[in-house]
């Protein structure tokens, strides 16, 4: 949860806070507090509490009913080993679909090309042709949550 204006506090602000061994500054933290309490809806005051006292808070509110903290599972995501000199020519750096220079031959209507290729690089297709960027493109949704969801019930603990 990382924003322009944390980062920018945390520039100009000279004042430090140490929990332990723990030292960040002062805006930048209350800052972060303030932006997760407002998201959340967490109504425990944590800019009063220790870096420990307040894990152990945010931990009872995650387990609770309407806690919006909820368990997530890390695990690499190796999709970028797939994304080869193909994917730069499909999506520039800010995920939205190139349009390919005049005369050259466009890969996502090559089916008998795309047949071949991985998956992401068939889903990336489609949200080429549906004019979709592929951070809003529902086929990449779908299956970035199909392959989440295949990795979380490979794992063995799921809490």
């Amino acid at each position: 949860m990382t924003s322009d204006a944390e980062l920018g506090a945390n520039i100009v602000d000279t004042t430090h806070v140490q929990d332990g061994s723990i030292t960040v500054a002062k805006l930048a933290r209350d800052f972060r507090i303030a932006k997760f309490s407002e998201l959340t809806g967490f109504s425990v005051d944590l800019s009063k509490k220790s870096f420990l006292a307040a894990a152990d808070a945010l931990d009872a509110y995650a387990k609770s009913a309407d806690g919006w903290i909820k368990h997530y599972n890390l695990y690499e995501k190796p999709f970028w080993v797939i994304f080869r000199d193909v994917m730069k020519h499909l999506v520039d750096g800010d995920g939205r679909c190139s349009k390919l220079e005049d005369g050259e031959i466009d890969e996502c209507q090559n089916l008998e090309w795309l047949a071949t290729q991985p998956r992401v690089v068939q889903v990336t297709c489609e949200c080429q042709r549906s004019n979709f960027s592929v951070f809003n493109c529902p086929a990449m949704t779908a299956y970035m949550q199909m392959e989440q969801g295949a990795i979380e019930s490979t794992t063995l603990d799921a809490n």
